[in-house]
C-alpha cells in the first residue's frame, strides 16, 4: 500500500486498505499478511496489523517486518 507524500494524512490510506480487507473478506479470507517498512509499521499496528515473524531484507539496505492481522466475519 503506498499513497503519494501529497496525499498523506487525508485519509487515502485508510479508505485504500478498508477496502482491501473488505474484499478479502468477501473472498473469504480470514487473515491478511503483508510486509511493512519501518517508517508504515505505526499505521499498521494502529489498524490492527501485529508482527509476524523476524524481519525480511527489503529493497537496498532497508528491512521489511511482516505483520498480519485476523479478520473478522
Amino acid at each position: 500500500l503506498y499513497v503519494d507524500p501529497a496525499a498523506r494524512f487525508g485519509g487515502v490510506s485508510d479508505a485504500l486498505l478498508r477496502w482491501l480487507e473488505d474484499a478479502a473478506r468477501g473472498e473469504g479470507l480470514t487473515r491478511l499478511l503483508l510486509t511493512s517498512t519501518l517508517t508504515a509499521q505505526r499505521f499498521y499496528r494502529a489498524r490492527g496489523y501485529l508482527p509476524d515473524g523476524d524481519p525480511v531484507a527489503g529493497l537496498g539496505v532497508t528491512t521489511g517486518q511482516p505483520m498480519a492481522k485476523r479478520l473478522d466475519a
